[in-house]
């Protein structure tokens, strides 16, 4: 646990308010799935699809992440550079999938 939240599993989506605490926990996520390699420059900005951080295989870890700690799914589609390549991008998709 965290600044008193939880970060995982369908009730993190609860507790979760607002988007700047979601970045912090997809950030955390996408930083274990890349084993901590892109640690310094990940921020809310950072082309993570389009700049090969986030590759085809840990896209795939990252939706299974986002549904057990947010329980939302995410569709393939949903998954474009224009909607899905940022930490901010990937919050306002789930907050728009929770809605």
């Amino acid at each position: 646990m965290s600044e008193g939240y939880r970060t995982d599993g369908p009730a993190a989506a609860e507790l979760l308010v607002d988007d700047a605490q979601a970045i912090t926990v997809l950030g955390d996520l996408v930083d274990r799935i890349t084993s901590g390699q892109y640690r310094d420059i990940i921020g809310p900005d950072v082309p993570l699809l389009s700049s090969g951080i986030v590759d085809s295989l840990a896209l795939v870890d990252l939706v299974e992440g986002i549904s057990e700690r947010f329980g939302v799914r995410l569709a393939e589609a949903d998954l474009g550079y224009d909607t899905a390549d940022t930490l901010r991008q990937l919050a306002t998709l789930v907050a728009d999938r929770r809605a």
